[in-house]
């Protein structure tokens, strides 16, 4: 999914990446994709969090597990000088909220 999947942002206008079910599988998978989109695919679409959940608490959990993700992803961005921290501070308001916004049309501002 990371490598195979991260070209098309580039080439579909529409397409966004969304790390759905990467929260539920394994947090280094997750972590790994999402540090190579950050390198790779334009900031405006990634989404961090989304999915088809039954449940509140799986909503719940797994929204903690993305904002978990990527804070540790963005964190290693910035020790590593990749990123500065006002840059890493506004991926995550985007991975984790704009983008969503902005790609599902929502009344939010």
């Amino acid at each position: 999914m990371g490598r195979s999947w991260a070209r098309w942002p580039r080439i579909l206008p529409t397409f966004t990446l969304i790390c759905a079910g990467c929260t539920s599988s394994r947090a280094k998978v997750a972590r790994e994709y999402l540090s190579e989109w950050i390198e790779t695919v334009p900031a405006n679409k990634i989404m961090a969090f989304g999915g088809d959940y039954k449940f509140v608490e799986g909503v719940c959990a797994h929204a903690a597990m993305a904002r978990e993700n990527v804070a540790a992803v963005l964190a290693e961005k910035v020790l590593t000088g990749y990123l500065i921290e006002q840059d890493a501070a506004d991926l995550a308001v985007k991975f984790l909220r704009q983008n969503a916004v902005y790609v599902y049309r929502l009344p939010l501002h």
